[in-house]
């Protein structure tokens, strides 16, 4: 069997020299144990006309990838994300794959846009209760509304990731309010009026149907800096969801984002959640059971899943909260916590997961 690892461009040319290889080493390990051969190919890679692939495989003799042409894979685990002037090229074959190809995909939705997601799952009765309040962003005067309500709100892309693009807003005093963002790294902080806000947030381009304002949380903190959980859901079989791993991270002192990215750090939830929390062993069953509903629920609606990042919030009363859901998880917090029998256990979920679907795929076309 063929598992297709799809990447952009640019991470396809690293592989080739060697710079991404420590991490897929992992994945490639997992394969050959279970006699799998990975194939790397990116939007450059395929020869429709031949249906070849001009790709990436692992010489398990020396570590290294090198270059094969191979045909096209049985099963595809799409790690591609793409710059703008790659979108449209990147989704072609994304789409093409699936619809003509009839090729199966490890997660047949590759993003989850915010609202929508919030939308889908407040329709289930197990997780409708861990939602912050979140609606498109229209008029400045939202935000007044939310901060009389929750005492902080959240502003942010729909569709972005990695801690970008998220404005922070606290009452300051009468009629002023504090923003709080990061650019590259950098913090900023403006006393801003609503509508002085509102001038911002346009300037910079960030109006328009796919802005989001959020229920501020107040958020747990470890030596004064808030974090929230990273948690790897996996199939670890065709039906059967389960959570791999539940790791912190921890924002830099200052930041409104927790990512790795953008200066945080990782922790671990069996360590700091006790050490916080009396009732930790409850917290810890909340999160689990939130994690599988929102799995299912999501698989319900959109297909095949095999893995979700999920983004979980406690708050200082130890509430749960459902933040977002990630179709790609980097997987920052496993490969950061150099427990090998844990990396190993995610990457070999990916291979089995992908054997099941090809099983499938197989059964399918026989009958």
């Amino acid at each position: 069997m063929i598992l297709g690892i799809y990447f952009n461009n640019y991470n396809f040319n690293r592989l080739s020299k060697g710079i991404l290889s420590w991490k897929m080493n992992f994945l490639a390990e997992a394969a050959f144990r279970e006699a799998v051969q990975l194939l790397v190919f990116s939007p450059l890679s395929l020869d429709w006309h031949s249906q070849n692939i001009r790709g990436l495989t692992f010489n398990k003799e020396n570590k290294s990838w090198e270059k094969i042409i191979c045909t096209f894979p049985n099963v595809i685990y799409d790690r591609a994300t793409f710059l703008t002037n790659e979108k449209e090229v990147g989704k072609f074959v994304r789409q093409r794959l699936k619809e003509e190809y009839r090729i199966p995909f490890i997660n047949s939705k590759a993003y989850f846009n915010k609202l929508e997601t919030h939308q889908v799952l407040s329709k289930n009765l197990e997780v409708t209760n861990h939602l912050p309040e979140t609606s498109r962003y229209q008029h400045p005067f939202q935000i007044v509304d939310f901060i009389h309500k929750y005492g902080s709100v959240y502003i942010k892309a729909s569709g972005g990731s990695r801690g970008r693009n998220i404005y922070k807003v606290q009452e300051f005093s009468h009629n002023l309010y504090i923003l709080s963002y990061q650019i590259k790294g950098k913090k900023f902080s403006d006393n801003l009026s609503v509508q002085e806000i509102h001038s911002f947030l346009e300037a910079n381009k960030f109006i328009g149907k796919n802005i989001i304002i959020q229920q501020g949380i107040d958020i747990a903190q470890l030596n004064d800096c808030p974090f929230d959980i990273r948690v790897l859901a996996q199939k670890k079989d065709i039906d059967t969801w389960e959570v791999v791993d539940k790791s912190l991270r921890i924002a830099a002192q200052g930041s409104v984002v927790t990512n790795i990215s953008s200066g945080g750090k990782v922790g671990k939830f069996t360590e700091v959640i006790p050490s916080l929390f009396s009732n930790s062993h409850l917290i810890t069953n909340d999160v689990d059971k939130l994690v599988i509903a929102v799995c299912r629920q999501l698989e319900q609606k959109y297909g095949s899943l095999g893995e979700l990042g999920i983004d979980i919030a406690i708050d200082k009363a130890g509430n749960v909260w459902l933040i977002e859901v990630n179709g790609k998880p980097a997987k920052v917090c496993v490969y950061h916590s150099g427990d090998l029998a844990l990396i190993e256990k995610a990457c070999t979920n990916i291979i089995r997961y992908s054997k099941e679907l090809f099983k499938l795929r197989k059964l399918a076309k026989d009958s």
